[in-house]
C-alpha cells in the first residue's frame, strides 16, 4: 500500500459526512459520529480536517457500529492512530470523503440519547436526593452518567434499575436507588 502524505490543502470537492466526538479505549479508536446516509468501508480513504484548515488522509482499518450510543455512532480505527494521544488529538474534527453524501430529510432520526444528558439535573423519585449530571462514559455494558451528588461524585449505570425517565426539553432525569450508590460511594471514599 502507498504510504499516505502527511498534510495538505484539497484541491478537489470534499463532502463532510461527520465528526469525530471522542476517543475510545487505549488503541487509537474514535467515536465516530456519522451525519449522512453515505457509509464508509473498511479500508476507505476519508480527510480529516485537522485545526489549520488542512485534509489529512486517513485510511479505516475498522469501523463498528456503536448502537448503544446512537444509530449513527461508530467505533473507527484509522491509520496513523494506535494510541489513546493519537485519537484525543482527533477529538471534534471533521471527516470528509470524495463521495458525495445524501442526507436523511427525517428529523426523527436526530433522537436525543442519553450521550445528551450532560449538564442535566437529577433527582432520585423517593429519596431526597438531587444533583446534576457532569459528564457521560462509555461503557462495554451501558453508558454511565457521571452526577454530583453535593460532593459526591456517582458513577450510576443508565439501566431502568436506576434511571426512571429522561425529559431531554426539561433537561431532568427521573431516577430510584441513588441512595444504595451513595452508600457504596461513602465506604470507597
Amino acid at each position: 500500500m502507498q504510504p499516505l502524505p502527511s498534510t495538505f490543502r484539497k484541491q478537489n470537492s470534499v463532502y463532510n459526512i461527520g465528526y469525530i466526538k471522542k476517543a475510545h479505549g487505549i488503541k487509537g479508536e474514535v467515536v465516530y459520529i456519522h451525519e449522512s446516509d453515505y457509509l464508509p468501508d473498511e479500508n476507505e480513504l476519508l480527510y480529516i480536517k485537522m485545526h489549520n484548515g488542512d485534509f489529512r488522509p486517513f485510511r479505516i482499518e475498522q469501523i463498528k457500529a456503536a448502537p448503544a450510543l446512537s444509530d449513527s455512532s461508530f467505533f473507527v480505527l484509522f491509520s496513523g492512530t494506535a494510541s489513546r494521544t493519537d485519537a484525543e488529538a482527533l477529538k471534534g474534527l471533521t471527516v470528509h470523503s470524495e463521495t458525495e453524501p445524501v442526507f436523511d430529510e427525517d428529523p426523527s432520526d436526530d433522537e436525543p440519547t442519553v450521550f445528551d444528558c450532560e449538564s442535566f439535573t437529577i433527582k432520585d423519585e423517593s429519596q431526597p436526593i438531587e444533583g446534576f449530571i457532569t459528564g457521560v462514559e462509555e461503557n462495554p455494558a451501558h453508558p454511565l452518567l457521571i452526577a454530583l451528588i453535593g460532593q459526591t461524585e456517582l458513577m450510576i449505570p443508565a439501566v431502568d434499575a436506576y434511571i426512571t425517565g429522561i425529559d431531554y426539553e426539561k433537561g431532568h432525569i427521573t431516577a430510584q436507588n441513588l441512595e444504595a450508590l451513595l452508600e457504596i460511594a461513602s465506604d470507597n471514599g
